[in-house]
């Protein structure tokens, strides 16, 4: 955290960063071409000498820019410069905002050298406003260039963290997000369940979409893949209508033809089962919507959904919040997972965490904290139960339909009778038309009743 807070105080822009074409290459003479161990800075340095120079065209030094130099600094302002950004082979077909680009992005507001740590820090916690604000820049400026080239649009959109309501509307205000095929937020925070609502209403041709930070609830996850697959009905919708649930029956007006939802990281899904077995043969199903089954000698003894699985903010554990279903004697738990063994590949089939190429390990040690309702603080320090109590991933194949017969309906009903304590905090979510309001407003309200309440 102290790297986080720290980093922080260093996000806002140079002064110089993106203050015009000459001036960031002021003090340059004829360069030689540099070498592949030179930056990027010396490379545009040395290109604009050539392009000014009269020796290589504008279009070539396009073509040797990265894409965040490409919209941010060097950025196309008339005809001309705009058909010489065709030479960027990234700009002449749907444009990929991919996790390396804001990579790529913060490395230029504050000088981090590139790499792992700058996502894993960007992702640990809340966004700063100063990150989603040179996000929010990149996108309108890549909106600016296609309207100019009069072709392409944003198909994909990877970021290295959550994105909260707030920027989610105004980006479909803007309407950088209208032909969006692909959305991944790979990182802690949002959109909660009024963020999700409103993107899957607005954003018609959404086909993928991936919500790592455990701020929206599973029932409006699956109750939007069940949408979008047709399996519910208008006369199931007005029997809805009828509950408490004011954020979720929205989920109606998305008109979503078969869309893709992943809420757990790629490591974690598949098959799980204890490295020293007791009581027969145990194994753990988890797929990427977040739904398990717990089977001992092939018979189903429990079944749920996970909440959230989210790295510790205090150590190098992570912390799995599960819902069991159909249970009234512990309807939700809190688990800590610490990797015990060397990271592996990220599977190319699923997204990871901040979209890091290395996931963590296949074996994990688990420690059961409590009721997840009841823990106040996160634990600081991890238990340490033991090796009995490790579990490795057998598998990565999950297929949840052929080990217990439900249907995506049936799972979207369970999670939605399962979340009854969350019927509140959803009624006066949806309660008001203004939806900013609502959020500001009436989760400041709930949060210092909970504060009097004890």
């Amino acid at each position: 955290m102290d790297q986080f807070h720290a980093a922080c105080k260093s996000l806002l822009p140079r002064p110089d960063c993106f203050s015009g074409i000459f001036e960031l290459l002021r003090g340059s003479s004829h360069v030689p071409p540099p070498s592949s161990g030179e930056s990027s800075g010396s490379l545009l340095r040395s290109f604009c000498d050539e392009v000014l120079g009269g020796g290589a065209s504008l279009g070539s030094l396009y073509a040797y820019l990265d894409l965040t130099q490409a919209l941010l600094m060097l950025r196309p302002t008339c005809r001309a410069i705009a058909a010489a950004a065709k030479g960027h082979p990234r700009l002449r077909s749907p444009l990929v905002v991919d996790v390396q680009d804001i990579e790529d992005l913060l490395s230029q507001m504050c000088n981090w050298p590139k790499g792992v740590l700058i996502r894993q820090v960007v992702a640990a916690a809340n966004p700063p406003e100063a990150i989603l604000k040179k996000v929010t820049q990149l996108l309108r400026a890549a909106q600016s260039v296609y309207k100019e080239l009069g072709t392409g649009y944003l198909h994909k959109l990877a970021l290295p963290l959550g994105v909260p309501n707030a920027t989610l509307r105004m980006w479909v205000r803007l309407g950088v997000l209208n032909q969006l095929r692909e959305l991944h937020l790979l990182g802690r925070g949002g959109p909660s369940d009024a963020g999700l609502t409103y993107l899957a209403r607005c954003c018609q041709k959404l086909q993928h979409l991936t919500l790592l930070g455990g701020s929206s609830s599973a029932a409006s996850s699956l109750l939007l893949q069940a949408q979008s697959k047709g399996t519910l009905s208008d006369d199931w919708w007005r029997g809805f209508r009828c509950t408490r649930l004011c954020i979720l029956p929205r989920l109606q007006q998305a008109r979503l033809k078969g869309l893709s939802v992943q809420r757990v990281p790629s490591w974690f899904c598949g098959q799980w089962s204890p490295t020293m077995p007791t009581w027969g043969h145990e194994v753990h199903y988890y797929d990427s919507l977040g739904r398990f089954v717990c089977m001992r000698n092939s018979i189903i003894e429990r079944v749920g959904v996970v909440r959230s699985l989210l790295p510790s903010q205090v150590g190098n554990w992570w912390e799995l919040d599960v819902t069991f279903l159909a249970r009234q004697d512990s309807p939700s738990q809190l688990i800590l997972l610490l990797p015990v063994g060397p990271p592996g590949e990220a599977p190319a089939t699923l997204e990871s965490w901040a979209g890091l190429q290395k996931e963590p390990s296949s074996v994990v040690r688990g420690a059961i904290v409590g009721p997840s309702d009841g823990v106040r603080d996160r634990p600081r320090k991890f238990p340490h139960p033991g090796p009995g109590h490790e579990w490795r991933r057998i598998s990565r194949q999950c297929s949840i339909e052929d080990i217990l017969p439900w249907g995506i309906q049936e799972w979207a009903e369970a999670a939605i009778s399962s979340g009854a304590d969350d019927s509140v905090s959803m009624f006066f979510e949806g309660a008001s038309s203004d939806e900013e309001v609502e959020e500001s407003v009436f989760v400041w309200k709930l949060r210092r009743l909970g504060t009097r309440s004890c």
